[in-house]
């Protein structure tokens, strides 16, 4: 009896050594305040989540007292690291932190997933790097991006609110957080901006931790795990926070926990059995969790590997590339690619030497060679070499090979190879193009240069190159090739490189030699465009060119010398003649005066000669006027109707008479040389026509003549039923100087005259004829409004004005010229006083320049020129009146005359009526 109560006194005593201690004092656990839903304080500040109630159940189920304590993540990590704190309620296991604490078996796995903001353009993990990255401080994924070196922008936060609230801000461009715990605090924040990518990157193991070395807490925690995983309560658990709820069930723990004073006294019956069993049993599990956390690790891993398989594999399919490995020059994997490259199936190529492949052992030697000395020196091979397929056909192959392990090459080579026989021959074709492009542009005698857009010289052919004295390639082409320091100022690089063909004369700056430029784009692949250009040396052919212009001009002087001497010998014969019988008849009055009239008509006709000649060597701005042209057409008929026979009928058209804008003197000569055509032309008998309409022109493509500007033009047509032209004459008949008269019979001044005022009055020119059809010229000048301007029409003959007794100095070198003007002047009371000298005309004036009324010089004479005379005598008295007459000045003209001061400017011959009126209006004024 004494044995049976010391045993039960020893067992009972042995069971109090190994649980009571484990009952007074509760074990510290640790956890992040604010990780819902998985541990956090609620509103009251009670601990909660998955893992406060996992915790709790395990020590229920081991008896064991515990005392949860909740802070800030970092602080409770750092504390179980230290052993302050026993256990952590849950913690990612790594191997990094296995060294520091040690874990129980997983009971949870959870998946990280990066949150963005709604319409962010981060679409997976590595467009996070070197972004701002939100993270939990000490988090699993902190460790992970401090390891693999994410960025040097991570935001740490305590909190998880924080880092989501900071991704919702835009505070940082994502987040990497637990997918459940990121979407649950989100809700709970209300925040709507934010989602997880559809991809997780990472799945972590969900752990308890404990404080390294304590063995028994950790076979507790395992043992307790065990329990409630069997019983069921887990799932209980976790259908609380992560699914539905259910019924807790009622688990042994809990009746041996509510039990456990009942039966007390019967454990000590047994205690020493269950102790040593306990202990056995402990060991057991512990072995038993860590081959389970073992075989969850493994089965992590063919996991992955099995993905990363399917990955490689998906690789090897999608690669428009073959790909293979070999292994000793055997090859041992090979994807379709590659069978099709080669022409062989992938059975067939797998297991055989890579010699197979290459149409001799030169070749298979040498690609070995070249390639294991590159993987040697750079870890990657790149050869080009040739296979030869199935079927016998040589191809060119680009092969880059890397071993699998740079260390061991036992382990096999990785080799991808690409077919580039298409791309050697369009190089071959390429090469053999360059070549003919040189050949072809060495072989060309006229320099050639291409320029890139920022005018930089990118070829020059030999030709160029020996123009410049040397290869200026890479240079600004403006400088090198023509001397100018910025760009040419005929360059036309901005028409060119929309695509059009340019073609200029210059005269090059560096040598003054004139060259014919053809500039050619050249558009590249990468959408910029080069100048093409070529120059064609003209110096030559521009000094033959204008010594044949000087010959024709010679001949042309010739023509028209013939032509004037024509015109002019018949207008002398009839002066002449008519000056013989005004000389015999001079005691007739009547027909002295008839005779008279003859040589002063003549005289005009001379003067109207020479002011045609004059209007081609001078360019004078013709004087606007609003004009009805039907007057000047009626005028013109009435004109010539005397001076033709009278077996050619003059037929009038006027069938409108709006106004149009122009010089009233050129277009009456105008009209009066194509009438004067006209008519020669019909030589005796025939019908001159002259029409005055008007057309509207709607569109410039509807028109008479091609790019016309629309409007309304007034229209005069000139026919005649002549004999009309042949095309040969027909294209030159407004040419300068050209006539089909005989030589001496005209000048040739007449249609180039027609011709040149319809287009200086923006008008326009048609001809239709025919050998026998006759002619018939079509002009065209715009019309405008009647307001524009007072209405012109060509003046009527004036009474002769009356005279003066004004004292007037006349000053010519001719000598009829001036005692004619003076015997004029005297007849009509005038005082004066001639010179045939300016130099004794202006010593005169110095004597008394208030003597003198009014000056008429001529312009040309010796010494002193009508300018000088006129100049010195305004120096002594501005505001004397000046008439200045010449018979023609090329250097000088109207607008300079009075600039000068000079109040009139008049053409010789002066019409005795015109000089005496111009003498009235510079005396009085009117």
């Amino acid at each position: 009896m004494n044995k049976i109560l010391l045993f039960f006194f020893g067992t009972t005593v042995l069971v109090a050594l190994w649980v009571v201690p484990a009952l007074a004092a509760p074990v510290t656990v640790g956890g992040d305040h604010n990780f819902p839903p998985f541990e956090y304080l609620n509103d009251k500040g009670v601990p909660e989540g998955f893992n406060i109630d996992i915790i709790m159940a395990v020590s229920r189920a081991m008896d064991m007292g515990i005392k949860i304590e909740l802070g800030p993540w970092n602080q409770v990590r750092t504390a179980l690291e230290r052993g302050e704190t026993e256990v952590l309620a849950g913690m990612y296991r790594t191997p990094q932190r296995a060294e520091k604490v040690d874990f129980a078996v997983p009971h949870y796995i959870s998946t990280y997933s990066v949150f963005v903001r709604n319409g962010s353009p981060i679409k997976g993990i590595d467009q996070c790097r070197g972004k701002r990255i939100g993270l939990q401080k000490g988090d699993l994924y902190h460790d992970i991006a401090v390891e693999r070196q994410m960025s040097t922008r991570l935001v740490l936060e305590d909190d998880l609110q924080d880092v989501i609230e900071n991704l919702a801000q835009g505070r940082v461009d994502c987040a990497v957080i637990s997918r459940a715990q990121g979407m649950q605090i989100a809700k709970n924040m209300g925040i709507q901006n934010i989602r997880p990518l559809s991809d997780p990157i990472l799945q972590g193991r969900y752990c308890i931790a404990v404080a390294q070395g304590n063995a028994n807490l950790l076979a507790m925690i395992n043992e307790g795990l065990f329990i409630i995983k069997t019983s069921g309560e887990f799932d209980a658990i976790y259908e609380k926070w992560f699914g539905a709820l259910k019924a807790e069930p009622l688990t042994f723990a809990t009746v041996l926990r509510k039990g456990i004073w009942v039966i007390l006294p019967l454990l000590g019956l047994v205690a020493a059995g269950f102790v040593w069993s306990l202990m056995l049993l402990r060991q057991i599990k512990g072995k038993t969790a860590r081959l389970s956390d073992e075989l969850a690790e493994r089965t992590l891993a063919e996991q992955r590997l099995k993905k990363s398989e399917e990955e490689i594999k998906s690789i090897f399919r999608a690669v428009p590339t073959g790909i293979g490995v070999v292994c000793d020059r055997k090859i041992i994997q090979a994807n379709e690619q590659l069978a099709r490259v080669t022409g062989f199936s992938r059975d067939e190529l797998i297991g055989q030497s890579a010699r197979l492949l290459y149409p001799n052992e030169a070749r298979y030697d040498h690609v070995g060679l070249e390639k294991y000395q590159q993987i040697d020196q750079v870890g990657i091979g790149t050869v080009e070499t040739q296979w030869q397929r199935k079927d016998g056909r040589l191809i060119d192959v680009l092969l880059s090979s890397t071993p699998i392990d740079l260390e061991d090459l036992s382990r096999g080579v990785t080799f991808a190879a690409l077919d580039i026989t298409d791309l050697k021959a369009k190089e071959s074709q390429l090469l053999e193009s360059e070549k003919k492009y040189q050949a072809i542009m060495g072989s060309m005698k006229e320099p050639v240069y291409i320029t890139s857009e920022d005018y930089l010289i990118e070829y020059m052919n030999p030709t160029m190159i020996q123009r410049t004295g040397y290869d200026a390639t890479g240079e600004d082409c403006f400088t090198a090739i023509h001397g100018f320091s910025e760009r040419c100022p005929w360059c036309e690089f901005d028409t060119i490189k929309n695509g059009s063909t340019q073609e200029m004369d210059i005269v090059s700056f560096k040598d003054n030699h004139s060259f014919h430029v053809s500039a050619t784009p050249i558009a590249h692949a990468n959408g910029t465009v080069s100048m093409l250009n070529v120059l064609r040396d003209t110096t030559r052919m521009k000094q033959i060119e204008a010594q044949l212009q000087q010959a024709q001009k010679l001949e042309a002087v010739g023509v028209l010398a013939g032509g004037i001497a024509h015109d002019f010998n018949n207008i002398l014969s009839g002066i002449f003649g008519y000056s013989k019988l005004a000389e015999r008849h001079i005691d007739n009055p009547t027909k002295a005066k008839s005779h008279i009239r003859q040589i002063i008509k003549g005289s005009q006709r001379a003067a109207e000669l020479i002011q045609q000649i004059l209007a081609f060597s001078r360019k004078t701005e013709p004087k606007m006027q609003v004009l009805i042209l039907s007057t000047v057409v009626k005028e013109i008929l009435d004109l010539i109707r005397s001076s033709i026979p009278s077996s050619i009928v003059i037929c009038e058209k006027i069938v409108c008479e709006k106004p149009i804008l122009g010089d009233p003197v050129r277009i009456h000569q105008a009209l009066m040389n194509l009438c004067t055509n006209a008519f020669q032309a019909m030589v005796s008998t025939g019908v001159l026509t002259v029409e005055v309409d008007m057309m509207d022109v709607f569109h410039s493509a509807n028109g008479p003549i091609p790019n016309m500007v629309p409007g309304q033009y007034l229209t005069v047509k000139v026919m005649d039923t002549g004999n009309g032209m042949d095309p040969k004459t027909l294209n030159k008949i407004f040419d300068p100087y050209f006539t089909t008269k005989k030589p001496g019979e005209g000048t040739g001044l007449g249609l180039a005259l027609v011709y040149g005022v319809v287009e200086e009055h923006g008008g326009y020119v048609t001809v239709d004829s025919g050998p026998g059809q006759g002619s018939a010229f079509q002009l065209f000048f715009p019309v405008v409004d009647e307001r524009a301007g007072n209405q012109i029409e060509v003046p009527n003959l004036q009474e002769v004005p009356p005279g003066g007794r004004e004292h007037i100095m006349v000053v010519d070198d001719e000598e009829s010229i001036l005692l004619s003007t003076q015997e004029l002047l005297k007849d009509y009371g005038y005082e004066i006083t001639a010179f045939e000298n300016s130099a004794d005309a202006y010593a005169e004036f110095e004597k008394d320049p208030l003597k003198f009324d009014l000056v008429i010089t001529d312009m040309t004479m010796p010494q002193l020129s009508g300018v000088e005379l006129s100049t010195k005598m305004l120096n002594l008295r501005s505001e004397l009146p000046i008439i200045l007459c010449t018979g023609y000045c090329g250097t000088y003209d109207e607008k300079k005359a009075l600039a000068l001061g000079v109040k009139k400017y008049v053409q010789k011959p002066i019409d005795s009526r015109t000089l005496l009126g111009l003498i009235r209006e510079l005396i009085h004024g009117n």
